[in-house]
C-alpha cells in the first residue's frame, strides 16, 4: 500500500523503438537534389519576374540542415561562376576597348608624323633657299665693295719676249667712257699680265674677284629659278669687269 505506485509506462517496454515519422524529411538523393537546383535555376534564368517566393521557401524548408548546407553552396558556387564569366567578358571587352582604341591612336600618330615629315621638309626647302639669296646678297656687297675700292692703274706691265726683262709697261689712257690700252706700239705684247710690284694690287683685286665668283658657283640653287637667276648677275658683271 505505501510502496511505489503502480502505474504501466509504455516508453520503458523492452520491444518499444522510436522511429521518425517518414514524411518529416524527404529522401536524401542527390538526383533529386540536383534536379531542384537546375529547376530553381532555371526558374530565374527564364522567369525572373515571377513571385514563387513561398513556394521555394516551403520547399527549401521541408529540407534537412545538411541539405540547405548543400543548396546554399551549390548557389554560391553558381553566383561566383557568373561574376567571374562577367568579369572575364567585362576584361575582354575592354582589352577590345584598349586594341582598338590604341590603333586608332596609332594611325593617328603615322598621320600627324607624315604631316609633320611634310611639313618640316618644306620649311627646310624655305630656309635653304633664304639661306642661298642671302648667301648672294652677302657676296654681291662685297663684289660691290670691291669694286668701289678698286683704283685701276695709270700703267700695267704685260709680258713681252721683245724686251730685255720680258715686261713692258703699257700706259693707261682713261677717258670718260672708260679705259683704252695703247698696245699699237709693240706687235710682240703678250695678253698675260707679268707679276712685278706695279701689277700687284691688279693681281689682289683679280684675285678676289675670282674667290667671290666661286663663292657663287658654290652657292647651291635647291631648284629654285629665283636663287639662280640672282647668282648669274654678279658672276656677269664680274667677267665683264
Amino acid at each position: 500500500m505505501f510502496g511505489q505506485p503502480f502505474y504501466n509506462n509504455p516508453y520503458q517496454s523492452a520491444g518499444y523503438c522510436y522511429v521518425p515519422a517518414s514524411w518529416a524529411y524527404p529522401p536524401t538523393d542527390s538526383g533529386w537534389l540536383h534536379a531542384l537546383a537546375n529547376q530553381r535555376r532555371c526558374r530565374h534564368q527564364w522567369l525572373p519576374d515571377e513571385d514563387d517566393g513561398s513556394k521555394e521557401e516551403w520547399e527549401y524548408n521541408q529540407l534537412r540542415p545538411q541539405e540547405h548546407l548543400y543548396l546554399d553552396a551549390r548557389k554560391r558556387k553558381v553566383t561566383l561562376k557568373r561574376k567571374e564569366r562577367e568579369e572575364h567578358v567585362a576584361r575582354e571587352q575592354a582589352a577590345r576597348r584598349n586594341q582598338v582604341l590604341e590603333e586608332h591612336m596609332m594611325c593617328q600618330g603615322l598621320e600627324c608624323e607624315e604631316l609633320h615629315h611634310e611639313a618640316a621638309s618644306r620649311i627646310q626647302h624655305q630656309y635653304r633657299i633664304h639661306r642661298s639669296l642671302h648667301s648672294i646678297h652677302s657676296l654681291e656687297s662685297q663684289f660691290q665693295t670691291l669694286k668701289k675700292r678698286f683704283v685701276f692703274p695709270s700703267s700695267i706691265d704685260f709680258q713681252s719676249s721683245s724686251c730685255p726683262d720680258g715686261v713692258l709697261m703699257v700706259p693707261i689712257k682713261h677717258s670718260s667712257s672708260g679705259t683704252q690700252n695703247d698696245m699699237s706700239s709693240d706687235g710682240d705684247l703678250d695678253t698675260r699680265l707679268a707679276y712685278t710690284a706695279r701689277n700687284h694690287a691688279l693681281h689682289v683685286h683679280m684675285d678676289s674677284m675670282d674667290k667671290l665668283l666661286m663663292k657663287l658657283d658654290g652657292v647651291e640653287s635647291w631648284g629654285n629659278e629665283g636663287v639662280r637667276k640672282r647668282r648669274r648677275e654678279p658672276q656677269r658683271c664680274g667677267e665683264d669687269d
